[in-house]
């Protein structure tokens, strides 16, 4: 029995040893030792890494964020997968604008991820506030560790690198008005610092590649800003949050985006990997503002396959249904949207992940029925999904006040996962009308022809009840002359 706590090439060593109660002059011969090297070819492992990132510098009293992406790189899920960062002393732990998987013990914080599938990366943010004590121009280091309990033969990744930033502090009253040519020149310049992060790396072709760019404003006053990025030739542009415009040469715009002083927002930006795109190519993108706030990011394009499901498994066959409980509505209105992710197959999904986007900046999730709301979507996970089981996500969201006459939502569902053939996606559509159509009282038009009354739709805006009475007028009549002349009116 090979106990699971040794390691990839390690070895087993087992000795045996006879003896006898009668004399035997040649011992040599009565002890023999067999060493077993243990190898894990055969054996999906995960290779966890991880990447840090945050500011160069902040300034003290403010928020400094930290920005955190694992990735396994392995051929099999990584299972309860941990992240633990210490925090070095003058920062404060900020849980509401940390990820919701961190909790904190005095400076250590321990995020908890679950499972991370081959080839999926996740991305937790840590925020912490500059204390008043920290001494200005000292600078903090800081360094997280990935964990779990899935074998990783590699543990040269394991630990992200390391960030320094440097704590300055505000200048005084006296030395900003010292000299009018330095008030103009840094009321002119902006201290924004912008990042990227992907969704996941590597990618393959046809996949859905999620872009996030994060703008801090470092200054103490609100800043309009315009921010332009520059797609790779062998991506396609899908949506953008915040009215992200595309524009020729690859490139999209986003003009007159308010970031609030000490804060930060985040764009999002969907791109899919053309067929174009080759193997081991890595695919290029980059994000600037107008005060040149840059960042670029890089990702691995493969064309290995997912791994295949454990021996014995059969494959399973995911198919997703969305649907919304109104076709038309008003702006403003509340609408529910059911999502129905089915297994026809024979054998276990596990690890999926579902993904529903709609359109930029045209509702706001009010019930997000368990799962966590990132940018213009929401995102769900489920750890396995049997032969023939069916799961049904319900959740609330609500048209954006905005939203103008004859204009579409669009959400696009996207299951994605291991132990099945292909992701699974479906697409629904919610029409805006600025007014719902009629459906209460109808005016009648008679024809000179005819002794037949026909209904019309009323198009009178006023007070209803004036047909109300004169269809009750001509119903009564109606039925008074008809007893006595014997004649019939149709209503049709």
């Amino acid at each position: 029995t090979t106990l699971s706590s040794l390691t990839c090439s390690g070895v087993i060593q087992n000795r045996a040893e006879v003896t006898a109660t009668t004399a035997d002059p040649s011992g040599i011969n009565n002890l023999d030792t067999v060493d077993t090297t243990i190898t894990c070819e055969n054996i999906p492992t995960a290779d966890l890494g991880i990447v840090k990132s945050g500011a160069a510098s902040v300034q003290r009293g403010q928020k400094l964020t930290y920005t955190l992406v694992v990735t396994n790189h392995g051929s099999g899920a990584a299972h309860n997968v941990v992240v633990r960062d210490v925090l070095p002393a003058g920062l404060a732990y900020d849980a509401a604008h940390s990820d919701s998987t961190c909790i904190a013990s005095g400076q250590e914080i321990t995020c908890t991820l679950g499972t991370v599938g081959s080839g999926q990366s996740r991305t937790i943010v840590i925020t912490s506030t500059v204390t008043e004590q920290t001494l200005c121009q000292s600078t903090l280091q800081n360094v997280a560790t990935v964990s779990s309990s899935t074998v990783d033969p590699n543990s040269a990744n394991n630990q992200s690198n390391t960030v320094h930033t440097t704590v300055t502090c505000p200048q005084s009253s006296s030395s900003s008005s010292s000299s009018s040519s330095s008030s103009s020149s840094s009321s002119s310049a902006c201290e924004l610092d912008l990042k990227i992060t992907d969704s996941h790396d590597p990618v393959r072709i046809g996949d859905t590649l999620e872009y996030r760019i994060r703008i801090r404003n470092n200054e103490n006053r609100d800043r309009e800003v315009d921010i332009v990025a520059e797609l790779d030739e062998d991506t396609s542009f899908l949506d953008a949050s915040e009215s992200g415009d595309e524009d020729s040469n690859d490139t999209v715009t986003w003009e007159n985006i308010d970031v609030d002083r000490d804060d930060s927002i985040t764009l999002v930006l969907r791109v899919r990997v053309r067929t174009s795109a080759d193997d081991g190519q890595q695919l290029r993108f980059e994000a600037r503002t107008d005060c040149d706030a840059n960042d670029e990011e890089r990702t691995l394009v493969t064309d290995d396959k997912l791994p295949p499901p454990p021996p014995g498994d059969e494959t399973g066959i995911v198919t997703v249904d969305k649907s919304a409980d109104r076709r038309e509505v008003q702006p403003g209105s509340v609408v529910s949207y059911t999502i129905t992710i089915r297994n026809s197959g024979q054998g276990i999904a596990r690890d999926l992940v579902i993904e529903d986007r709609f359109t930029a900046g045209a509702l706001t999730v009010e019930d997000a029925a368990g799962g966590q709301s990132i940018g213009d979507g929401v995102t769900w996970r489920i750890a396995s999904l049997g032969p023939n089981e069916t799961q049904i996500i319900r959740y609330r969201v609500r048209i954006s006040g905005s939203m103008r006459h004859g204009q579409i939502v669009t959400n696009t569902v996207t299951v994605t996962g291991l132990g099945f053939d292909r992701p699974a996606t479906d697409t629904e559509q919610v029409h805006i009308i600025q007014q719902l159509p009629q459906t209460g009282f109808m005016s009648f038009t008679a024809d000179s022809g005819s002794r037949n009354i026909r209904l019309a739709e009323s198009t009178t805006s006023g007070d209803a009840s004036l047909p109300f009475v004169i269809w009750s007028t001509i119903i009564t009549m109606g039925m008074s002359v008809g007893s006595v002349l014997g004649r019939r009116f149709f209503i049709i």
